[in-house]
């Protein structure tokens, strides 16, 4: 019994934990055949023992390293979100390398989650870099999932919505048609933040001038800030405005402008008509006739030959029109300032005719055989 005393006081023993046993058997009087002393030192030590290394970690949940921050709509979330692996301990286990994805928990929005949403993870953590959300909200959550991992939930974080700061014309401006037409190219605006980042949903009014018209008089900028209109020219020849404007940025606004040129020819006006006058005199004013298109607007590009005529069963049968019975007009307006009738008579009517079947007859005038002064010509 000394003996094994001895040995149990020993606290350090430069012998392994098989021959420490082996000497208390021995002292105890219970000395072993050599051969079962022999598995007796092969044996590996039971749990717990001082020449047991430590075992393999091994991953049992998530958690976020690094939280989401609050951000605007949009916006990549910064710094990048990471997300570990971890021991039942806490510890990171750089040895996982399985794949992590995060996915939105809403809050109070109902925005959809973009970006990098899945990857493996690098030394037992892994990066979500570009993670945005598209809608405003206040308490929005990211969720981190792998397979046989305790998921992990993110703290809350807020999306706010942009800023509109600029509303600025993209194209459309500057186009030009006959009267009455739809532009071809629809007019478009677009709506920024003050770093340049489009805003989708804002309501952009379209307001149009006097006799033209715009359509819809309201729309929405798409997701790359854009909203369009369309154009539809008024009746009269000339310049014609539509202005946008939006709620949001008041004292904005973009004015876009167009050109309304005249249909082609559709008729011809006496805008200047005869007058009476006394046989063998020139008619004064002289007589004008106009080229217009279906509105009425002046045809300036018209230069077609314009003939004028007495109109058949008008005045005195059988009477001459003499002078220049021809004109090419100038800016659509033909000038007729030699004409004259040698024969007196009632209820005279001219004729102006032109190609494309164009024809105009003037108001009644009368021809006298005598002069004001009651002098017989």
């Amino acid at each position: 019994m000394r003996s094994l005393a001895r040995v149990r006081t020993r606290s350090a023993s430069p012998y392994p934990a098989g021959w420490r046993l082996a000497l208390i058997l021995l002292g105890a009087g219970l000395a072993a055949p050599a051969c079962q002393l022999d598995e007796l030192l092969r044996a590996p030590a039971p749990p717990g023992s001082s020449n047991e290394g430590p075992g393999p970690a091994v991953a049992v949940r998530l958690a976020f390293t690094v939280q989401p921050a609050t951000t605007v709509t949009g916006a990549a979330i910064a710094p990048a979100v990471l997300v570990a692996a971890l021991d039942r301990d806490g510890n990171t286990v750089t040895s996982f390398t399985g794949s992590i994805t995060v996915t939105l928990s809403n809050g109070s929005g109902a925005g959809t989650l973009t970006g990098t949403t899945a990857g493996s993870a690098a030394q037992g953590v892994a990066d979500f870099p570009g993670l945005a959300v598209d809608q405003p909200g206040a308490g929005y959550r990211l969720v981190a999932a792998a397979a046989a991992l305790a998921p992990a939930i993110s703290e809350p974080f807020d999306v706010t919505r942009r800023v509109p700061t600029l509303l600025a014309a993209v194209s459309g401006d500057g186009q030009s048609d006959t009267v009455g037409a739809t532009l071809r190219d629809p007019y478009v605006v677009r709506v920024t933040d003050a770093e340049g980042v489009p805003l989708g949903g804002i309501e952009i009014r379209w307001t149009a001038g006097e006799g033209d018209s715009v359509a819809p008089p309201a729309s929405l900028t798409d997701e790359a800030g854009e909203a369009r209109a369309v154009h539809t020219l008024g009746t009269t020849a000339g310049a014609y405005s539509v202005t946008a404007s939006t709620d949001v940025l008041p004292g904005q606004a973009v004015t876009f402008t167009a050109l309304a040129r005249p249909g082609t020819p559709a008729q011809l006006t006496f805008t200047q008509e005869p007058t009476d006058a006394v046989r063998q005199e020139t008619i004064t004013p002289p007589v004008r006739v106009t080229i217009q298109d279906r509105f009425g607007n002046t045809v300036t590009d018209f230069t077609s030959t314009i003939t004028m005529v007495i109109a058949p069963g008008t005045g005195t049968p059988g009477a001459r029109l003499d002078g220049d019975r021809t004109r090419n007009p100038v800016a659509g307006v033909a000038t007729f300032d030699s004409l004259r009738i040698r024969d007196f008579g009632l209820g005279y009517r001219l004729r102006a005719t032109a190609a494309g079947d164009l024809l105009a007859d003037s108001a009644p005038f009368n021809v006298w055989p005598l002069d004001a002064g009651g002098a017989g010509r």
